[in-house]
């Protein structure tokens, strides 16, 4: 079983060892909800927290990692699985959360359990994920149904994006990924609109460090790579202040099974580029005020 092993000089490294959970074959939706559940029993930084059902009635849930003993301490929110056909990116979200529960007492895998809340939220689409299909039931694109300064009409149509954004509402979200696959690129606001967001400095800064790490070329505001409304990155950034960025984790929608462990490699990589350049950011600046933001437009 080829498995993760551990991190020198900023390079994930393989190796194999028998573990609950291999990154040599896509998993079904069953497997992944057992494997969410057997890994918060397992480990005590770690809990599974129901979030509620899809249309087609699929629990949704996530796991929250940490060591901080205070319910306000900073959360980092990693989802995966809008769309539900992008399973590279699934099994990315699945090799974060194998990494970070495993390998906890790293000494910087340490540092950020003690400091943050990470929240990690496998599949946000699971009636698409089960259909093989981008969109939900209805035909809507999850990562189109939230509001951004230009529209707060006709959005939220979905429990599925309902749930996200009742965890970034009910969390104190400091930073945020949202896996996809289809491309390769580093993206973050505006998604909408060419201008630049008050805080593209600091995106820039985040996205090139997560994007040198994994060895992506494209890092980039998202509207210069494709102009889109309603993207999960506009919202948790206009709404919450929040560093959210959009990370596609490979060229393809579904990859090769084989190249999984490159992708789960590279991925776990960058969350912990994302993470160590978040945490510097925040430690010199406050998190972004809403109004600083809303005055962009």
């Amino acid at each position: 079983m080829i498995r993760l092993l551990f991190l020198v000089t900023g390079i994930i490294v393989l190796s194999q060892s028998s573990h609950a959970i291999e990154f040599n074959k896509y998993h079904n939706l069953k497997f992944i909800q057992k494997y969410l559940t057997e890994v918060a029993e397992r480990y005590d930084h770690i809990s599974y927290k129901y979030l509620g059902r899809s249309v087609m009635g699929r629990e949704i849930g996530l796991l929250e990692m940490t060591k901080s003993k205070s319910r306000n301490a900073p959360v980092i929110y990693i989802n995966s699985t809008h769309h539900g056909n992008e399973q590279s990116a699934t099994e990315a979200a699945l090799g974060i959360i194998d990494y970070f529960a495993r390998f906890h007492d790293r000494p910087n895998i340490n540092r950020f359990l003690k400091r943050y809340r990470i929240l990690i939220h496998p599949v946000v689409n699971p009636d698409g994920f089960v259909k093989g299909s981008r969109f939900a039931v209805g035909g809507i694109d999850p990562n189109r149904d939230y509001p951004h300064p230009r529209n707060n009409e006709g959005t939220f149509r979905l429990p599925e994006t309902r749930l996200v954004s009742k965890v970034l509402a009910e969390n104190r979200v400091v930073g945020s990924l949202t896996l996809h696959s289809g491309i390769e690129a580093i993206l973050w606001p505006w998604c909408f609109s060419d201008k630049k967001s008050p805080h593209e400095w600091e995106f820039k800064t985040i996205g090139r460090a997560v994007a040198e790490t994994m060895g992506i070329k494209l890092f980039i505001q998202s509207y210069h790579d494709y102009q889109s409304e309603g993207e999960y990155i506009d919202y948790a950034y206009m709404k919450y202040g929040t560093y959210a960025l959009t990370v596609e984790v490979d060229g393809v929608p579904k990859a090769k099974a084989e190249k999984l462990p490159e992708i789960v490699r590279k991925s776990v990589a960058g969350t912990i580029a994302f993470i160590q350049s978040l945490d510097q950011i925040l430690l010199r600046n406050e998190v972004p005020k809403r109004k600083e933001i809303s005055t962009a437009h």
